[in-house]
């Protein structure tokens, strides 16, 4: 009876102090898996994939445990952008997603949004919801980020066309110029 007790006390212990981890050990075990994600070599080996899980296993714990830490939105946007360069697009989208509609002031939400109108469109070829989100980004995000406003504009002015498409635009563009410079 008395071993029986002590066993269920360690195990209740053990239990209380796995569930009630600290936020900041909690992100930085959520930021070594996602190093370890972000470093594997891609060639989707069984030790890539453990790593990816893991990743995603850490900083889902950390984000629903600590949703208002100002860490979450900075986690999930690398843990999307981890997942799409292991071409895991759909799931790359969840996590993406979940910053800007849970996060939209964040520092990583225009990033995000503007990463998932991308994947939309130029891995998934699914040009309406990439057209959708790159209008959401105009309309929300346009002032946060030059660079990124200026991309935006462009993917959604040439969206669903072919690469083919879009050098025989340039090629036309750049005879028109040619063609109407001073001689």
């Amino acid at each position: 009876m008395k071993h029986t007790f002590l066993f269920l006390f360690g195990v209740l212990t053990v239990w209380w102090a796995a569930c009630t981890s600290s936020p900041e050990r909690l992100k930085q075990k959520a930021e070594e898996a996602l190093r370890q994600a972000e470093a594997a070599d891609l060639n989707n080996t069984p030790g890539d994939s453990v790593k990816l899980i893991e990743a995603q296993r850490q900083v889902l714990t950390f984000t629903e445990q600590f949703k208002d830490d100002p860490a979450a939105p900075e986690l999930l946007y690398r843990l999307g952008m981890t997942l799409q360069m292991h071409r895991k697009s759909q799931q790359a989208i969840e996590q993406l997603r979940k910053v800007h509609t849970l996060y939209p002031t964040s520092p990583s939400a225009h990033r995000a949004l503007f990463l998932e109108a991308f994947i939309l469109a130029n891995e998934l070829n699914d040009t309406a919801s990439a057209r959708k989100a790159y209008t959401l980004y105009l309309d929300n995000y346009s002032q946060w980020d030059e660079k990124l406003t200026e991309d935006a504009r462009f993917e959604l002015k040439h969206l669903g066309k072919s690469p083919d498409e879009l050098l025989q635009e340039i090629l036309d563009t750049m005879m028109q110029d040619s063609a109407q410079a001073p001689s």
